[in-house]
């Protein structure tokens, strides 16, 4: 009986474990712009990124990070789903932005984006 008893609390136990959401997908990447006034390509040190569930026609900002002097940054515990990157990056005088295509994640995996910032508008000290 202590076996039966075992073997049903065991197998209780996985379902449970099992049917939980997993979150040990990564998002990570580069990000850089193309300046306004020769169009040529930099990495974007400092970007904003902020990583946004998709969920039907909604989106939910969950989190953001800065990406480091080489324009990497990594997004840590991706729950499985479909997610975009939005990225701001201000420099002295003008402001770039960018949204990536959707990424979907299972939960365990990884993906690699790059993402290339756009001129938006000047920063005017007025």
């Amino acid at each position: 009986m202590k076996g039966c008893a075992f073997f049903v609390a065991t197998l209780l136990f996985s379902s449970v474990f099992l049917s939980c959401v997993k979150y040990e997908s990564v998002i990570q990447g580069k990000v850089t712009y193309i300046a306004y006034y020769d169009d040529m390509e930099y990495v974007a040190k400092g970007a904003i990124l902020q990583k946004v569930k998709i969920q039907d026609t909604n989106e939910t900002i969950i989190s953001g990070v800065l990406s480091d002097s080489l324009g990497h940054f990594v997004f840590d515990y991706v729950t499985a789903g479909d997610w975009i990157i939005k990225a701001t990056l201000i420099t002295e005088d003008a402001v770039y932005e960018g949204t990536s295509a959707i990424i979907h994640t299972s939960g365990e995996d990884e993906k690699d984006i790059k993402m290339v910032l756009v001129f938006k508008e000047m920063i005017t000290n007025e």
